[in-house]
């Protein structure tokens, strides 16, 4: 919410008061592990971001869960989206929004086909991206999750005006 509002320092502080205590958290809470790490890479925090990385490889090492598998597909596709690797994460966008589909994480699913629709716009290939951007604008409206939704319309929008 910090971040929302503009308050990056505070959203950040919290977060680095967070992410320690990942490690002990049980597993009915990873699915906040990508919420971190979106934070993190949107703050411009590459340590913290290599934190929640290596917590979440940590987890699915020890137990190979289904929420283990999509969290770590989430996460290394956000990963590589941040080192510029879009042609290659698109697929990994999508794989994991069907992932969190089966899953039944409905808010994650929208967030991995909003993160496919922002590669397919940075590759240029904006009549592709307005498919999986629909479909988070969907999921987010639905949820009434209104900064996703807020980021998912202004890519529609640049998608539209391209």
């Amino acid at each position: 919410m910090h971040l929302r509002l503009g308050e990056s320092d505070a959203a950040l502080a919290l977060l680095k008061e967070w992410v320690p205590r990942m490690d002990a958290m049980g597993s009915d809470d990873e699915e906040l592990f990508a919420e971190a790490l979106r934070l993190a890479l949107a703050c411009d925090d590459v340590r913290l971001a290599a934190q929640i990385v290596a917590t979440v490889e940590s987890f699915a090492a020890r137990e190979s869960l289904p929420l283990h598998r999509h969290v770590l597909a989430t996460v290394g596709a956000l990963v590589a989206e941040s080192c510029g690797e879009h042609e290659t994460v698109t697929t990994s966008f999508a794989a994991a929004a069907t992932g969190w589909h089966e899953f039944g994480m409905v808010y994650e699913e929208g967030q991995a086909l909003l993160g496919r629709g922002r590669c397919l716009v940075a590759l240029g290939r904006a009549q592709e991206a307005t498919v999986p951007l629909a479909a988070a604008r969907e999921i987010f409206t639905r949820l009434g999750a209104k900064p996703a939704l807020a980021e998912t319309d202004e890519l529609i929008q640049q998608v539209a005006s391209a």
